[in-house]
């Protein structure tokens, strides 16, 4: 069980708010981390996984023009996304993921990002409060030194293409939080050292006073 989805978990329970996943990298990275929990179904509505323009288009109603113009990796793209399933399961909340897990030369995509959104939507005034799209890099661990990059190239397409899917999936669970809840993951991260008798480490862009 992950950090995130426990402090998410703690923040929907408190706020009464209900939450919906689209994904098309992440292929239901996302919608792990909010089932995670025991007593998610108190606010996870539900999620779609959407990897074709064509089930973007029919079931998030996204943009087809914009969407063929940018191969539906886009900020643009992953914000109708996130409104699109937020409205679909009637959700307070949508996130929505699209991006590249692999290099796609053809496209002129030298290495894999993702655009990350969220959307908080007042049911009740049928308005939108607040909207957020990040733009995600994941940062890939280093091979193995056993590894031939010659002889296993398929392998290691394999395996960076999951570590991408896995990273952006969590990394959206992350920024959800602090969307929500700004600094909750560092406050849990420093509970858990006084939990545990630990000093918390230094943080070494404060000084004595603070920032």
């Amino acid at each position: 069980m992950t950090q995130a989805a426990r402090v998410l978990h703690r923040i929907l329970i408190e706020r009464g708010l209900t939450v919906a996943c689209a994904e098309s990298l992440t292929v239901g990275g996302v919608a792990s981390h909010l089932g995670e929990y025991s007593g998610s179904s108190a606010y996870f509505q539900g999620g779609v996984v959407a990897y074709n323009i064509d089930a973007k288009v029919a079931l998030l109603h996204v943009d087809r023009k914009n969407a063929e113009a940018c191969n539906c990796v886009s900020e643009q793209t992953a914000r109708e996304m996130a409104h699109g399933v937020a409205n679909l399961f009637g959700a307070h909340i949508g996130i929505a993921t699209t991006g590249y897990a692999e290099r796609c030369p053809e496209q002129g995509i030298d290495a894999p990002y993702a655009w990350v959104a969220i959307v908080l939507l007042h049911r009740e005034l049928e308005k939108c409060d607040y909207e957020f799209t990040r733009k995600v890099i994941p940062d890939l661990s280093p091979l193995p030194v056993n590894w031939n990059a010659e002889e296993q190239a398929a392998e290691i397409k394999q395996v960076r293409r999951i570590e991408v899917q896995e990273e952006v999936a969590y990394e959206a669970i992350e920024l959800l939080v602090e969307a929500l809840e700004p600094g909750a993951l560092e406050a849990d991260e420093m509970r858990g050292y006084e939990d545990a008798g630990l000093p918390a480490p230094k943080n070494p862009l404060r000084g004595p006073d603070g920032p």
